[in-house]
């Protein structure tokens, strides 16, 4: 079972398509007789907003009430820009929990420490040989604040997608095998499906040459290295914009309309293979509100009804308890009575047999004077039976060796505790050289 986008208590949705200088902004209703786009509209966010997702959540909500919009829960898509995508490979899995186990691992070891958040969608079929999905990432401070704007906003974040995957979700529908493309001034956002299931996303950028020439160049290589598909279907594209044919390859400009709106109808018809950094498939399936309603109340169910019977047979069952500890101390009471002679007899002697030397507990006392961070190492210890003592030894660093003094003279049973002497030891590995006296009387002796 993978997660699904969790709409329990509305089937309105506004999409959300993410640019660099303006927002495209469409409300979708679910209805009985299928999707119907209500609004649209554009949002221009303040300059800056990834760094004040609060004054641009506010923004977004004045012009949400400006514009009619009805609807509280939003979807983002972002475009291929802010994602990472790479495909691979998987053991074989027997089911979609191994395989989130086994994407859990492939993240960990590639890119752990790196503040990502993934998703992933299963590329392969269930007949194939080798499974495989596509792990894809986007930055973890963008996702914080796309959340942050829906927050401010008071909307419920319920997705944020790849906009050019929901793109080809939405308008290819049964048939969205090919790779698809998008253009901007700057580049051009690739998304590759095949046999129904996406294999690749990507960001091509333009660099001043002609569109046409960016991506029969990118084509070319997938095709001679992986043989991939050779179907290239152009999104809103103006075909005689294309500067020439993509040799090789079969083009054809799909007309897709609003991206906005093709995000909020491909999460609204199809929420099981959307790609969700808001609700990962790595995090486990998801619930809806009545199931998370449920198992707290069969809990609370199952408390009261063992109170109730606690109560009920707590009379007899303390009872029957109490009877039988009467016929156990009345077996064993005389076997009590010696072991507490004998008990009596060992304590009083026990002084006789305390062999501890005083030194041990100054070693324990000094040991734990250590620093836990940095390497401290002893070369010579001066102990007398009066309790005065020297420490010589080595640090790693000055810090290391003042935070080793300071810990001496914090602690209790340590008195009089100076830094007679301390030298650069060795000016390469940086380690210094010190003397330490101190007078250390155990607890309850102190002067």
């Amino acid at each position: 079972m993978s997660p699904t986008l969790r709409l329990p208590t509305s089937r309105r949705l506004i999409g959300i398509a993410v640019g660099e200088t303006a927002w495209q902004l469409a409300e979708v209703s679910a209805g009985s007789r299928g999707l119907r786009t209500l609004r649209t509209s554009a949002f221009t966010p303040p300059e800056n907003w990834t760094q004040q997702g609060d004054a641009c959540g506010e923004a977004l909500a004045a012009h949400l009430k400006a514009e009619g919009y009805t609807a509280r829960q939003l979807a983002f898509g972002v475009d291929n820009r802010h994602l990472f995508a790479r495909h691979r490979p998987l053991p074989p899995t027997p089911h979609e929990e191994a395989r989130r186990g086994a994407v859990r691992i492939m993240i960990e070891k590639e890119h752990g420490g790196r503040r990502l958040a993934f998703d992933f969608l299963r590329s392969s079929t269930p007949g194939d040989a080798q499974d495989a999905v596509l792990l894809v990432a986007i930055n973890d401070r963008l996702l914080g604040q796309l959340r942050e704007v829906a927050r401010a906003a008071q909307a419920r974040l319920v997705a944020v997608t790849a906009t050019s995957l929901a793109i080809a979700s939405a308008v290819g529908g049964g048939d969205a095998d090919g790779v698809w493309a998008r253009a901007d001034e700057e580049g051009i956002d690739l998304t590759t499906v095949e046999r129904g299931r996406p294999t690749m996303l990507s960001r091509l950028p333009l660099r001043g040459r002609p569109v046409s020439e960016v991506v029969s160049a990118h084509l070319h290589h997938v095709g001679t290295t992986t043989g991939g598909p050779r179907r290239l279907r152009w999104v809103n594209h103006d075909a005689a914009s294309l500067n020439g044919d993509v040799a090789g390859v079969t083009s054809r400009v799909e007309t897709a309309g609003d991206s906005a709106e093709l995000i909020a109808r491909s999460l609204l018809s199809a929420p099981d293979t959307a790609l969700n950094f808001a609700s990962s498939r790595l995090e486990g399936p998801s619930v809806s509100r009545v199931q998370r309603f449920r198992r707290p109340a069969l809990m609370a169910s199952a408390v009261l009804l063992a109170l109730v019977l606690g109560v009920v047979v707590w009379g007899a069952w303390g009872y029957r308890q109490n009877q039988q500890l009467r016929e156990q101390y009345e077996r064993i009471a005389d076997r009590a009575a010696a072991l507490q002679t004998v008990r009596d007899r060992t304590s009083s002697a026990a002084p006789w047999f305390d062999q501890r030397p005083a030194t041990i507990g100054t070693l324990a006392t000094l040991t734990e004077c250590f620093p836990r961070t940095g390497r401290v190492w002893v070369t010579n210890l001066r102990l007398s039976d009066t309790g005065e003592g020297s420490l010589q030894g080595r640090a790693d660093s000055k810090p290391t060796m003042l935070a080793c003094v300071e810990a001496m003279q914090a602690e209790a049973t340590l008195y009089e505790v100076q830094l007679r002497d301390w030298n650069q030891a060795d000016r390469t590995a940086g380690t210094v050289g010190f003397e330490i006296v101190f007078v250390h009387r155990p607890e309850g002796e102190g002067g």
